[in-house]
């Protein structure tokens, strides 16, 4: 194993031990958190923190926005709103992610935005308040390219930004699928969060499930109103003017959730992904 880019995702599952200690002189392979705004992601940069110091690796960690400045060699983990494959790393490269609902992510986003406003304001207010920049923003962004910018890219020197046609969109679209399924070693979801980090516990055991499981208390930037009940009072206008910008980010998404469930699969049981046999088995004592 040697030289920098993505691994495939079984190629990464293989490597991944070796994450914090490297394995026969060989250099580890370096993480690569993609986070998708407003997808539990700054809970999860957090997390992985605290992980690499726990596991005995160095702890250090990159998150810069938009495409990083050249990555260091002594880094264990870059996460951050980084674009997928736009940077090169000096070492063999293991890609995670976690995805979110396009619509409770729109949601979320506005309410994340707006969040010293909607302190102020009780939820219908906040609700209403919410609704008219929904419609607002699809009058004027009739594409909203959040995982289609992130996982979709074109290349290192043609990521973009801006508004983006139909075609654009499509090909993004193609790609963020593309790379989700042959490249992301974990594509976790936000609904099913602790799925996310079972899997990442199995990626990177050195941690302990016990580290894992008691993340699971963590949040960050908690919003002063629940995105569930914002959605339920908006209105169907609003929700159907936002869904229209939304159907590139929902195909993606829709991929996403199949590509999670066989991953999950693959690397925690049927039972566990099923709901049968719990994700953390001491958590249910």
């Amino acid at each position: 194993m040697s030289g920098g880019g993505p691994l495939t995702q079984k190629r990464a599952w293989a490597a991944a031990p070796a994450l914090c200690n490297g394995t026969a002189g060989q250099p580890p392979p370096m993480l690569v958190f993609v986070h998708i705004f407003k997808s539990a992601g700054s809970t999860t940069r957090a997390t992985l923190k605290a992980c690499g110091a726990r596991a005995g690796g160095s702890g250090k960690l990159c998150t810069r926005n938009g495409r990083p400045q050249p990555i260091g060699s002594s880094l264990d983990v870059v996460a951050g709103h980084v674009w997928y494959n736009t940077f090169q790393t000096p070492r063999p490269t293991i890609y995670v992610t976690c995805l979110r609902d396009p619509l409770n992510l729109r949601i979320s986003a506005l309410l994340y935005t707006g969040n010293a406003k909607y302190k102020k304001m009780a939820l219908t207010a906040a609700a209403a308040d919410v609704a008219a920049s929904l419609l607002k923003k699809a009058a004027s962004e009739p594409i909203y390219d959040n995982v289609l910018k992130r996982v979709g890219a074109p290349g290192p020197k043609n990521s973009f930004h801006g508004p983006i046609s139909a075609d654009v969109a499509r090909a993004a679209a193609a790609r963020a699928t593309r790379a989700l399924d042959e490249t992301f070693a974990i594509v976790g979801l936000t609904e099913r969060y602790t799925l996310f980090y079972a899997q990442l516990a199995a990626l990177l055991p050195a941690a302990g499930g016990d580290f894992w499981a008691a993340e699971l208390k963590r949040h960050e930037n908690p919003a002063p109103h629940s995105t569930a009940a914002v959605r339920a009072r908006v209105g169907m206008a609003a929700l159907q003017a936002a869904n229209a910008t939304l159907a590139w980010e929902y195909a993606v998404y829709g991929a996403a959730v199949g590509i999670h469930d066989a991953r999950c699969r693959a690397h925690l049981g049927a039972d566990v992904c099923a709901g049968r046999t719990p994700a953390f088995p001491f958590l249910a004592a």
